[in-house]
C-alpha cells in the first residue's frame, strides 16, 4: 500500500477472511462503519455480503467526499464487464497447451489482454480514432503492427523455414504468395545437377560401349560399400555406376545419331531404322 501511495494511485477493493483481522470484530459489526483509519488508508467493516463475504472493504488514497462503498460497486461492475470483454479475444488462445499454463504465463497473458483492451478503448475515444472498429480487428492490426518487422526479418533472412511456415508468414504480411513459390522453384531448379555445354555431345573419336557390364560390380558413386552389386556402367569410361549416379539419354540427345555413317542416311526412311538398329547391336557386342 505504501508503494501505491507513492505513485498517487487510488485503491478500493474487498478483502477475504485473514488471520490479521479478529473474527469477533467482523461478526459484531452489522452496519458499515470505519474499523481502521491511518495514513490515508481506511478499512470498512460490516458491508453487505454482495461486496465481500466477510464484509470488509479496503480503500486508500480516496477523498473524504467519496463513498468507498458506492465507488466499489460502480468499479466492480465495470471491471467485471471489462474482464469479460477482454476474455472474448484472449491472447492465450494462441497457445496449444492452454490448460497447462503456469501462473507466470497466465499473468503475462492477463497483462497483454489488459494492454490490448485499454489501447482499443483509447483508440475509440481519441479524435483521430475510428469508433466503428471492432475489438477483434483492432487487436489483429495491433499484433501485425508489433510483429511485422520481426516477421519480415525472419522471412527474408537465411533461416531454414519450412515451406508451409513461409507461406503463412507471407500471407499474414500481405505479400505475393506466388512470387515466393516461384522463387523457391527457381532455387530448387538451380540446385539440380546440369551437364556442361562442352560435354553435352560425345567427343570426336569416342565410341560408346554397352551400358551393361558382363559381371556385377559395386557402384563407384555410392558411399556405402555394402550395397548390392550392379551391371550398369558408364558407356564412355566403363566405370560401374548405379542408376542413381548414371544419366540416361536417348541417341538424339546424346549425339549418337551423328556418329552413324552418312551412307546409311541415303537409304529410304523405312530402311534407315533397321540399319541404325544393326549398328547399335554391333556396338553393344564390342
Amino acid at each position: 500500500m505504501g508503494k501505491l501511495q507513492q505513485t498517487q494511485l487510488q485503491v478500493v477493493g474487498s478483502l477475504s477472511r485473514t488471520e490479521g483481522i479478529p473474527t469477533h470484530l467482523v461478526k459484531s459489526m452489522t452496519s458499515p462503519q470505519v474499523w481502521y483509519s491511518k495514513n490515508d488508508m481506511i478499512l470498512i467493516s460490516g458491508c453487505e455480503t454482495e461486496i465481500s463475504q466477510v464484509g470488509l472493504l479496503l480503500a486508500s488514497g480516496l477523498s473524504t467526499r467519496v463513498s468507498a462503498i458506492k465507488l466499489y460497486k460502480i468499479a466492480r461492475l465495470s471491471n467485471r464487464r471489462a474482464h469479460n470483454q477482454m476474455n472474448i479475444y484472449n491472447t492465450a488462445y494462441g497457445n496449444a497447451a492452454l490448460t497447462q499454463l503456469g501462473w507466470a504465463r497466465k499473468f503475462l497473458y492477463f497483462l497483454l489482454n489488459m494492454a490490448a483492451f485499454n489501447a482499443w478503448i483509447l483508440m475509440r475515444l481519441s479524435e483521430k480514432g475510428d469508433c466503428r472498429m471492432e475489438q477483434r480487428d483492432f487487436q489483429r492490426q495491433l499484433g501485425l503492427f508489433l510483429t511485422q518487422q520481426q516477421l519480415k526479418q525472419r522471412l527474408h533472412s537465411n533461416q531454414k523455414l519450412s515451406l508451409s511456415l513461409k507461406l503463412q508468414i507471407t500471407e499474414v504480411l500481405g505479400e505475393d504468395v506466388e512470387a515466393v513459390l516461384s522463387g523457391i522453384a527457381k532455387k530448387r531448379t538451380l540446385q539440380l545437377p546440369a551437364i556442361p555445354a562442352d560435354k553435352v555431345l560425345i567427343p570426336e573419336g569416342v565410341v560408346l560401349q554397352a551400358r551393361e557390364n558382363e559381371s556385377r560390380r559395386r557402384c563407384r558413386g555410392c558411399r556405402s560399400r555394402n550395397g548390392t552389386k550392379i551391371r550398369t556402367r558408364c558407356q564412355q569410361c566403363l566405370i560401374p555406376y548405379c542408376m542413381r549416379h548414371l544419366i540416361s539419354r536417348c541417341d538424339k540427345c546424346s549425339g549418337v545419331a551423328q556418329c552413324y555413317p552418312a551412307e546409311c542416311l541415303k537409304f529410304p526412311p523405312f530402311l534407315q531404322d533397321y540399319i541404325i538398329a544393326d549398328i547399335k547391336n554391333m556396338n553393344s557386342k564390342i
